[in-house]
């Protein structure tokens, strides 16, 4: 493991100990700001994705005007966020020349930032930029090798991403940032490609990969959805992976994808929510809530639309085209959310929710029972 990674990982740790922190206000009874903030500055995209939430329909290509986008970082960092994820939404480096002064201002005020994308648009100029800000991670869109990741994404895309993978880790050179990685979606095609595309990420000089579990939105979508023979295969996959991603000294979070529950449980995660793994060791009310995010994050769609977590998508609470961030987060809508998460009554989305956030609030609710 290189120093980038060791450091990355020790970075982590402290913020997910300061978010445990931050929560602990909310179980002792006071209300504190939001420690994270997702932004997904447009719904337009440059490629078209079989796998994509939009391949749903997307209704409102509408965006919050340049002036809006500058003041929301202002009221973040005012309330207290301390962590942001910049994604999509679409393909957020369409927007680069909009979203670089806003990348500028987290950086210059020390709070971590991360960028989603899909690498295709990384060029020479965005990859400087990047890293001569000391952006801390950017996690690239990547399905698979050449065949595969075509199949899933969009024709010629391998060689794009690739492009700009190594783009950007040319410009990072020696540099600790930013941290490189690939954000790769599980699907039928993706699986068995995993153990050599860790290999050619190794060989690269990447230093991460995630694996993101596929939500089917179509029926159209469901040729892509790993069948349940594939399951029984995941684990020696995984395992093969996970060697191999170690002898490279490439963290991952493959092991969230170990447990052969949850994975099949994916479209209806609100049985694993609503089971004792949620419950906290010594029966602390607040740690046994089914999830901690509307008490620690905030997105931000494109229109200004506001949800709790990545997956509320069209059940966005409030709009920030005329109230700050403040008003939402301490506003009505966002508490009567929080009250009924406390009182372990699941949304409609969280049927669909997120392995790697459901694992990363196990990790909250392990560190708040030790509080």
């Amino acid at each position: 493991m290189n120093n980038r990674v060791r450091e990355e990982i020790n970075r982590r740790r402290l913020l997910e100990k300061e978010r445990a922190q931050r929560l602990g206000e909310w179980a002792q009874g006071n209300e504190a700001g939001p420690f994270k903030l997702m932004f997904f500055p447009t719904n337009t995209c440059n490629l078209e994705c079989a796998i994509c939430w939009q391949r749903k329909g997307v209704h409102d290509y509408s965006e919050l005007s340049a002036k809006r986008q500058v003041d929301l970082i202002d009221e973040a960092i005012e309330i207290g966020v301390r962590e942001f994820v910049i994604g999509g939404g679409g393909e957020p480096l369409m927007r680069w020349k909009t979203l670089r002064p806003l990348f500028e201002k987290i950086r210059a005020a020390d709070l971590y930032g991360m960028l989603f994308t899909n690498g295709t648009l990384i060029g020479s100029e965005t990859a400087a930029n990047l890293v001569d800000m000391k952006w801390n991670k950017v996690l690239i869109s990547l399905d698979g090798l050449k065949e595969s990741n075509d199949c899933v994404r969009t024709a010629g895309s391998f060689d794009r991403i690739a492009q700009g993978i190594q783009c950007l880790l040319d410009k990072r050179g020696n540099r600790s940032l930013p941290v490189i990685g690939v954000g790769c979606v599980l699907t039928r095609q993706s699986i068995r490609d995993l153990p050599h595309l860790m290999d050619f990420l190794g060989k690269q000089g990447c230093d991460q990969l995630n694996l993101i579990r596929l939500v089917v939105y179509t029926e159209s979508q469901r040729e892509y959805a790993v069948t349940p023979t594939e399951m029984d295969e995941l684990q020696g996959i995984l395992e093969s992976s996970q060697k191999t991603a170690a002898s490279f000294g490439m963290v991952t979070n493959l092991a969230e994808y170990m447990d052969g529950n949850i994975i099949k449980q994916a479209e209806s995660f609100e049985h694993i929510l609503l089971s004792d793994r949620t419950l906290a060791a010594g029966g602390q009310s607040f740690w046994n809530s089914l999830c901690f995010e509307p008490f620690s994050n905030m997105v931000v769609h494109s229109n200004g639309m506001v949800g709790p977590c990545c997956m509320s998508g069209d059940a966005s609470l409030e709009s920030l085209v005329e109230q700050s961030l403040a008003d939402v987060w301490y506003g009505e809508k966002f508490s009567s959310l929080r009250q009924g998460i406390l009182s372990r009554c699941p949304e409609s989305y969280c049927r669909i929710c997120d392995i790697n956030v459901f694992a990363e609030n196990q990790r909250l609710r392990a560190l708040g029972g030790s509080l």
